[in-house]
């Protein structure tokens, strides 16, 4: 199990590489997930990606609100505490929600 939750952590986070001389690197990966199929292991997930949040309830301690905390969130306008600690791109799980 512990192999494939590494694998789908660096899958996700492979999504923000780029080529720096011609790209801007992004700021955010938007998750999408219509069918909600990964919201069993989301809260797994959170244990060791501190770049991850979710649409969903207000409850900041899950890293999870709705989507104008999400917005706090992505500007950093947030209290020093409760803003994400690293420079990686920020991982918004969007479920019930398609790529369209």
């Amino acid at each position: 199990m512990l192999r494939c939750k590494d694998a789908l952590i660096s899958s996700i986070r492979a999504q923000a590489r780029c080529n720096s001389s011609v790209q801007v690197p992004p700021v955010c990966i938007l998750w999408t997930d219509k069918e909600r199929l990964w919201e069993p292991v989301l809260a797994s997930l959170r244990a060791d990606m501190g770049e991850l949040f979710a649409l969903g309830p207000y409850v900041p301690a899950m890293r999870s609100g709705p989507a104008i905390w999400l917005r706090c969130v992505l500007d950093r306008a947030l209290s020093p505490d409760e803003n994400p600690a690293d420079d990686r791109p920020l991982v918004f799980y969007l479920p019930g929600f398609s790529r369209s």
